[in-house]
């Protein structure tokens, strides 16, 4: 067994990945998805889909019949970039496809999670090897749980 909070990001980015006209998105934004990639993206991996863990922080011990459980809360960033010369609508478009894909009818992750918490979006302006790029950061909070001092 893995760690679980590799596993919740993991399925995060499964479920990024479907994102397709094919399969009923408006774009087609699930072709180019990163993690935890630090480097330029290309331009003509545009529009591209990064996805971060953040804080994993400690939440609360509970205590399940003779089971002593700890309680996380998993901060994940989904950075969403496109071209500067991209609609604002197609922006909205990446935004709608991320949330949808991330939680389509099961906020437990494949019995992952215990919840996932919508948080904030941000846009993002910025400037790469001189060409303007475009984008939001979505932030979700992952509330997981796993057994006293165990990472699965």
């Amino acid at each position: 067994m893995g760690v679980r909070k590799d596993s919740i990001l993991q399925e995060i980015i499964n479920r990024i990945k479907t994102i397709s006209t094919a399969n009923g998105y408006l774009t087609n934004a699930g072709m180019n998805v990163f993690e935890n990639r630090s480097v330029a993206i290309p331009e003509d991996c545009l529009p591209a889909i990064n996805v971060f863990e953040g804080n994993d922080d400690f939440q609360q011990e509970v205590i399940a019949g003779v089971s002593q459980l700890h309680e996380y809360l998993l901060e994940v960033e989904i950075e969403i970039t496109a071209r500067g010369t991209d609609s604002a609508q197609n922006l909205r478009y990446l935004e709608a496809d991320v949330k949808k894909a991330i939680h389509s009818n099961d906020e437990t992750l494949n019995g992952l999670a215990i919840d996932i918490i919508p948080s904030d979006v941000m846009p993002i302006y910025d400037r790469q090897r001189n060409k303007k790029l475009i984008g939001k950061i979505i932030t979700i909070g992952v509330k997981y749980r796993t057994n006293a001092w165990q990472s699965e």
